[in-house]
């Protein structure tokens, strides 16, 4: 039996990582296309364009740390626009999304560290079910405030 690359008995180490960063990746597109669309006029595609480019991979976790955490772990500022209690949906996929982008860092920059094919096949599920989640609260109140805390992370404090 060979690969999907038709080499040996299954992926490659290099495809196990890919499989790991596309998960994240995944995620991470969903919430910047989302946040995109939310905030930007549909009429100004370079401005789109400019703005996808400005998220922050930490300060995007930042965010959903805060989030996944719940309203204690929140700056004042930031946590008194959310109701109580947090949406069970926006915490997971806040939480899902701390837990890929940890687990890309891991595939990406830490090749002496082995990484199974199990672990993969989480990250993916992981990413399925967090897009699974979006869906449920896409377009709520909720889920307008995180999109619109994702570019800002830490302008949250200001007055």
């Amino acid at each position: 039996m060979t690969g999907p690359l038709g080499r040996g008995a299954g992926p490659s180490d290099a495809d196990i990582r890919r499989a790991i960063s596309n998960a994240y990746y995944a995620v991470f597109h969903l919430l910047v296309m989302e946040s995109t669309d939310l905030l930007c006029p549909p009429n100004l595609p370079r401005l789109a364009t400019r703005f996808r480019r400005g998220f922050a991979h930490g300060g995007m976790k930042a965010v959903c740390v805060a989030v996944a955490r719940g309203h204690s772990s929140m700056p004042p500022l930031f946590s008194t626009l959310f109701p109580q209690p947090l949406d069970t949906a926006l915490t997971a996929v806040a939480d899902a999304f701390e837990t890929l982008q940890t687990d890309r860092h891991l595939a990406d920059y830490d090749t002496t560290n082995p990484i199974s094919l199990g672990s993969a096949q989480a990250s993916v599920l992981t990413a399925r079910r967090a897009i699974a989640a979006w869906q449920t609260i896409r377009g709520t109140d909720d889920a307008k405030i995180f999109l619109t805390a994702l570019p800002m992370h830490g302008n949250w404090q200001k007055n």
